[in-house]
Order: structure tokens, then sequence, then C-alpha cells
């Protein structure tokens, strides 16, 4: 499980990036197929940051993985749904896209 920071922004989202990649080569090597991201901490997120998770999450459709947000706040929820986000990146594993 990798936690997401309380604050995905413009201003640490190339280091979330670089993290996310780490993240995911890791449980590569050890043949896992699915991600799970740990969200409730998140109390600020932009269009930059989204659009982040939202690349992270296109990037393990296209590997065969299964990303999954869990324990997802009230915040990341509405914001997600709010956005529309929440068709492509939904709480404990209901990924549509």
């Amino acid at each position: 499980m990798y936690e997401l920071p309380s604050d995905i922004t413009i201003y640490n989202v190339e280091s979330l990036k670089t993290a996310l990649i780490n993240y995911l080569e890791a449980q590569l090597k050890q043949d896992l197929v699915i991600l799970v991201l740990e969200a409730s901490k998140v109390k600020d997120l932009d269009t930059a940051g989204l659009q982040l998770l939202l690349s992270f999450h296109k990037t393990c459709v296209e590997l065969g993985i299964d990303l999954r947000i869990e324990n997802s706040n009230v915040f990341f929820e509405e914001l997600t749904k709010l956005t529309g986000a929440n068709t492509y990146i939904s709480r404990d594993g209901d990924n549509n896209g």
C-alpha cells in the first residue's frame, strides 16, 4: 500500500509521480497485479494532482493492474465525484475505467 500525501498539487506532483512509479515498479517485480493507494490523508488536490492520478490509473490499466483507492476521505470522494474522476479512480477497487 502507498499512502498518498495530504497535498497533491502542482507543487509536489513531480515528486509524487516519481514515488508512484517506484511503487509500481516494486510491485511489478513481485508479480503483484493489485496496487493500493491509501487516500485518507488527502486534504488538497488540484488539477495537476488529479491529472497525475488519472494518468497513473491509465498506466495501471494498460499494464493489466487493478488500482485501488482505499480509505478515501469525504474530501477525496466529493472532489472526484464533482470532477467525474470517480468514473476512473474510485475507492476500494471499484474502478470502472
